[in-house]
């Protein structure tokens, strides 16, 4: 991706500033809006990149649908426990985030956007443990639409074809991780609840069962943690129970091709294990 006619002249400070100060949700949405149009540019990004308070204002939105702030913002040392934080609601804040960092993985730049958000540690709010625990938490949320959910997800799906070792690796580090990634928008297992099935909304679920598959087939120890997680029982369950079954084709034909993917790549994981 190559720079774009009149972006070059769009000051980067300028467009983060009015994100990160916006007086109001509307204010903050217009300036999302207008960095996804600016983030076709790769100039614009690569200088956008460099601003630790745009990664964390974009990772906070992602995971809350807030626009977070603190004294911090300003560049002071300031401990978060004495600071005055203040959260702006932002109508859209999750999905325009997501559209945002969709743009920002897409461009070529001699700077590794897939590793400097996944490093990412920001000052404050969910942004403080990166990337993928922010999406995990826009996931997990009960207040994410389905389509916010896809987006997230799919998201989920790049940095995987983009970093899988440092994805396995947050997903394993994360507070229920796999459950939040994959267990539950899958499969409707709880955390709490891991014996109950709630059905998760039926494309949120079928894209949750191709990133579970494609997970699955990057390494043993993916594959390892799925079946450890209930993962064959449940896609098994799924194709054989909750879409009408083998017997139902071809109305819930997707979901069952996209559940036996997932059980052939596990089955073979378990048959050079032995079990």
């Amino acid at each position: 991706m190559t720079s774009i006619e009149g972006y070059n002249d769009v000051d980067p400070g300028v467009q983060i500033d009015r994100l990160i100060h916006a007086s109001d949700g509307s204010d903050a949405s217009q300036a999302l809006t207008d960095l996804i149009e600016a983030a076709r540019d790769v100039t614009f990004v690569a200088a956008i990149l460099q601003h630790e308070s745009f990664r964390s204002a974009l990772l906070n939105l992602i995971a809350t649908g807030n626009l977070m702030r603190s004294l911090d913002d300003e560049g002071d040392d300031v401990d978060e426990a004495s600071s005055t934080n203040e959260k702006i609601l932002v109508e859209d804040g999750t999905s325009l985030s997501c559209d945002l960092l969709t743009n920002l993985l897409a461009v070529n730049t001699k700077v590794d956007t897939a590793k400097l958000f996944i490093r990412h540690r920001g000052k404050h709010g969910p942004a403080k443990f990166g990337v993928v625990h922010c999406l995990l938490d826009a996931l997990s949320s009960t207040s994410t639409l389905p389509y916010e959910k896809i987006h997230v997800i799919s998201i989920l799906r790049t940095l995987l074809k983009l970093k899988p070792q440092s994805l396995q690796d947050e997903l394993i580090r994360a507070p229920d991780g796999m459950h939040r990634a994959i267990l539950e928008p899958a499969f409707g297992i709880t955390i709490n609840e891991v014996a109950k099935v709630k059905i998760p909304e039926e494309m949120v679920r079928n894209e949750a069962l191709v990133f579970a598959r494609e997970f699955a087939e990057k390494s043993p120890i993916s594959r390892q943690l799925l079946v450890f997680n209930a993962g064959l029982e449940y896609s098994i369950r799924i194709a054989t129970e909750l879409e009408g079954g083998l017997w139902n084709l071809p109305a819930s034909s997707a979901v069952i091709i996209d559940c036996l993917g997932l059980c052939r790549v596990l089955v073979r994981e378990e048959e050079a294990g032995g079990q």
